[in-house]
């Protein structure tokens, strides 16, 4: 049974995609408001976790990205399903990693789930060892 770890600091768009994910048969879902609650609850899951899905804004801490950097380091073949409302034009994320534009359907969201776990497993190289992703962020404005 494969486990998600969904984490928004919206408690509307969390609920909103706990009850769609719900409805998925053989899925594990485990919940945070914010990055850090997020390394609480993973610290303390003793299995695997096959997803992150995680809003990319978030205040006070860790905010999406960073909150993915961290967990892959730990949980190499975790893979990584962010979301956003916000303008993203500037964000360039691992290849690996994938990303739901807000608002979307709840169709919308249980096919990049379920897509997101169906693929191979991101960060493990080519001997097979973990190879964490790095977050790029480009500014149009021409600095780097």
């Amino acid at each position: 049974m494969p486990t998600v770890l969904l984490v928004d600091d919206d408690a509307t768009v969390l609920r909103f995609c706990s009850s769609v994910l719900a409805g998925l048969t053989g899925l594990d879902l485990l919940q945070a408001a914010n990055g850090s609650q997020a390394i609480d609850v993973a610290a303390r899951h003793t299995g695997p976790i096959e997803l992150l899905l995680s809003d990319i804004s978030m205040p006070g801490g860790l905010n999406g990205v960073e909150l993915a950097e961290q967990l892959t380091r730990s949980r190499p073949a975790m893979k990584v399903l962010l979301m956003s409302g916000l303008a993203t034009g500037d964000l360039t994320l691992h290849p690996a990693w994938q990303f739901l534009a807000k608002p979307f359907l709840p169709g919308d969201l249980v096919a990049r789930v379920q897509d997101a776990l169906a693929t191979a497993a991101p960060c493990l190289g080519e001997a097979g060892f973990a190879t964490p992703p790095k977050m790029l962020l480009r500014q149009t404005n021409g600095r780097k």
